[in-house]
């Protein structure tokens, strides 16, 4: 095998080991575990409520879904700086969506697992669209 071919097998056996890794699919998130939709704080399972911020007003609380809340940078009374929005919940993994304001306005999907001592926090990601459903969540 010439220098040329070799270099040329190297560079596309690199490439492939780096953009050909699987990318996650909604199978992959939750274990392709069933979920149920949660469209309420007060519906939300207790131990995963308690990971979100207690208050419900004040700038560091969080508004229910469809509450108000301060969606821009400008302060508006009392009102939090997120929102509930959606959550796809199972018995080990959990997905929560919360809109946050300001400049950056957007969204937070973060992924829960339910370990030995309780529910813990992993993946995080951001979207600018609303999730509408569960499945939004899991794909997202």
């Amino acid at each position: 095998m010439n220098m040329q071919r070799c270099s040329f097998v190297v560079v596309i056996f690199a490439f492939s080991a780096v953009f050909g890794a699987p990318v996650a699919s909604a199978e992959d998130r939750c274990s392709g575990a069933a979920v149920t939709e949660v469209r309420s704080l007060d519906a939300l399972p207790k131990q995963l409520r308690h990971l979100l911020p207690s208050p419900t007003t004040g700038v560091d609380g969080i508004a229910d879904r469809g509450g108000r809340f301060n969606a821009t940078d400008v302060i508006v009374h009392d009102w939090p700086m997120r929102r509930f929005v959606l959550a796809a919940v199972g018995t080990s993994c959990a997905v929560i969506a919360v809109e946050y304001g300001g400049r950056a306005h957007g969204y937070e999907l973060t992924e829960y697992r339910l370990a030995t001592d309780g529910w813990k926090a992993g993946e995080r990601r951001t979207s600018s669209s609303e999730p509408k459903s569960t499945k939004d969540l899991l794909i997202n």
